[in-house]
This record gives structure tokens, sequence and C-alpha cells, in this order.
């Protein structure tokens, strides 16, 4: 499974058709895993498909199969960049400077102990330093910071600003070739719930004890909907079919501990790591869309 969202900068000839998953099955295990089982339903045919739902497995791993002999393949997690845009109020003075780019302010700053006023028009603002730069009305070019602005004049200003980026999400898509209307499985070990038990055992006399007990269940967030649910003790049994790894492209975190994805080493995009590289996609998306605040 060639992580091609690195590797062919995120090209696909077919769009897949997205279809929606509901969790069919989910044991819950003591220690806050469940191995939660997702169902999506495929016509009768070929076709390419995508899940409606990222599955938040622990070591990125999952397993698929089908009840009903449909042939999954080129089962791919890929990334996608979209551009994205939001539009701010400007509360802040920072977030006032940062809207009116090229415009003409009135500000002051502090002088030692005194106050200076500064007019002119705002030419540049560096986004990482805070820096900006002004042509004074006189004609001289004057840099400063934005954390040094104790005072701004709104007049004539801009109140908002668009904030733009791209933001990335990844996805599971498969082929799926059936004979008949079916179903397609997906299962996964993840964070989200957990349960816990308390009991109480009567002894009621020396020939006789009775017992009985109270199971808590919580949900950090997963959604259940007609949902089979077991309250389970010990350790999960892992299905033994073909399982892929949502993040690294080919075979599972205890296969690449176990150095048993050497075979698969060719189809790795060099050695680019896409853990690293997922991770400074989120960095930048928020950087570019989360309010802007300089100095802080």
């Amino acid at each position: 499974m060639p992580f091609f969202a690195l590797a062919l900068g995120l090209c696909q000839i077919q769009n897949p058709t997205t279809l929606h998953s509901r969790v069919v099955s989910a044991a819950i295990f003591k220690p806050g895993i469940a191995m939660l089982v997702r169902e999506v339903e495929v016509p009768s045919g070929s076709g390419l498909y995508a899940l409606d739902d990222l599955p938040d497995a622990i070591d990125g791993t999952f397993w698929y199969s089908s009840p009903d002999d449909a042939q999954i393949s080129d089962v791919d997690t890929t990334i996608r960049l979209q551009e994205d845009s939001k539009t701010y109020d400007a509360k802040t003075i920072a977030e006032m400077i940062y809207a009116n780019v090229g415009k003409h302010l009135s500000i002051k700053v502090y002088q030692g102990s005194q106050l200076e006023t500064i007019s002119g028009t705002l030419s540049n603002l560096d986004d990482r330093s805070g820096d900006m730069t002004i042509r004074l009305d006189g004609g001289n070019i004057r840099s400063l910071p934005v954390s040094q602005i104790v005072e701004l004049n709104p007049a004539g200003l801009s109140t908002s600003y668009t904030r733009k980026g791209n933001v990335p999400t990844l996805r599971v898509q498969f082929k799926v070739d059936a004979p008949k209307a079916g179903h397609v499985r997906f299962t996964t070990l993840e964070p989200g719930a957990a349960w816990n038990a308390s009991y109480i055992v009567d002894l009621g006399s020396e020939s006789m004890a009775r017992v009985e007990g109270k199971a808590q269940v919580g949900l950090g967030g997963l959604k259940f909907d007609r949902t089979d649910v077991k309250l389970m003790a010990g350790l999960p049994t892992l299905p033994g079919n073909v399982r892929f790894d949502l993040a690294s492209g080919y075979g599972s975190l205890d296969t690449y501990l176990h150095g048993g994805q050497s075979n698969f080493a060719a189809y790795r995009p060099g050695v680019a790591d896409p853990y690293d590289l997922f991770a400074s996609w989120i960095q930048q998306m928020q950087l570019a869309l989360d309010r802007y605040t300089v100095g802080m």
C-alpha cells in the first residue's frame, strides 16, 4: 500500500465515493481500549470508495474484511490538502495591525517614559517576528515590533481580516469487487471508551452467598448507533487477516518493531516519515487559520 499522497503529490485519477460508516460492534476493555468494527454498505459491481470517518487507531493499524465475499483491494491512506479560509473580527491591536497592511495608521508607543505618536503607512508586516515597517508621513521609514504599540486610532481601519491556509485531511480509500450488494468491515483498537465494575457480596448464611455486580460504561467521544456493545476483561484477540497502517502505508506498528517491513521498503517514499510530515502540515494549518496574535 504505497503512501501515494506523499509520493505522487496527492494526485488521484478517480474520485472515490464516500460511504457512511457505522460502528456495529464494540468490545470495551477495562484499561480504556475498545476494539471497534465499522461497517459500510457497498453495491454490487466494482467501485472506488472512501470512509466518511477516520478511525482513531491507537497505533495506526486497522484490519478489513467482508462477510459477503466482496473482494477488497488497493487500500490506501491518503492526505488531501485543500485551501480553506476564515474571517475573524480584529479585536486586539495586533489583529488590527494585521488587518490593515497598506493603510495609514496613527499609533502611540513609549519613548522612555513618554508616549510618542507615530503616523504613516504600514508598508510591511512580518508574520513570524511581528516586526512592522512604516513609511512615515515625513518620508522616512521606521521599523518597530507590534508589541511596542500601546494605542491605535481605529478611525478608517478595517475591523476584520481573513486567514488562508491548506488544510490537510487524512482518509482511507479502497476498491471493492462485490458479486452482490454487501458490507465491508474495518476493525481498529481505539481509545475513547472504558468500563468499571463494583460488586457486593452478601454472606447470608454458611451455605450460600449472593453476589451483586454493577458495571459503569464511559464514552469519551465515541458514538454508538445500534451498536452491539460487550464489556471485556483481559486482552483483545486481534483478527488475523490483512492489516494496514494509517500513517506509514504498509504493515502495522508491531510488524515494524519486529523488522517485518523490509519487504515493503521499495514502496516507501524516500526517507520521509509520514508521521512527521502529517504533523508539520497540521502545524502549518494551525498557523494559517488560528487567530493571528503577535508577540505571544
